[in-house]
């Protein structure tokens, strides 16, 4: 008997220090994450970045603010987007530029497709360059057939009051 506690006793040493590898002692958490976690600050319309250009002596870019703007688009980093629902699953990207190029530029088109059947999952966003474009391809083509399915065609950013 004497032989295995002493065998346990040197674990029980080891065990006492605390954890080891990835475990993390209380002591560690409670010095490691003393601040409030989870809980951020809210900021509020037109606040934009006013800290950060305080602390630079920098006036503070103006933030924009959608109460006072009317509804309607809004574009996109590089150009207009419009958001095409309802396409047939057979159609392609070169269908759906060939219809709506007629109106501008098309920049980028995202056809997203239905990883198990390889078809179109229904839907297509186009930006174009001008914001003209876009708007004569909503008129033109909302509401219309394309490939023998009924298509609806939006702004895929706009602020609606």
């Amino acid at each position: 008997a004497a032989t295995l506690l002493s065998v346990l006793q040197p674990v029980n040493i080891l065990m006492s220090d605390g954890p080891r590898g990835r475990g993390r002692d209380e002591r560690e958490t409670e010095e490691r994450y003393s601040g409030r976690s989870s809980i951020f600050e809210r900021l509020d319309k037109g606040e934009g970045n006013k800290k950060d250009a305080a602390e630079n002596g920098e006036k503070a870019p103006a933030a924009r603010s959608t109460s006072s703007q009317s509804s309607g688009p809004i574009k996109s980093i590089e150009g207009w987007v419009i958001f095409v629902q309802g396409l047939n699953q057979e159609a392609t990207e070169e269908d759906v530029i060939e219809k709506f190029s007629k109106f501008g530029t098309i920049q980028n088109i995202q056809m997203p497709l239905d990883r198990r059947y390889a078809y179109v999952k229904g839907y297509a966003a186009l930006e174009f360059e001008k914001k003209e474009s876009a708007e004569k391809a909503i008129e033109e083509f909302n509401n219309t057939t394309f490939l023998e399915k009924e298509i609806v065609v939006s702004w895929a950013f706009a602020i609606e009051n």
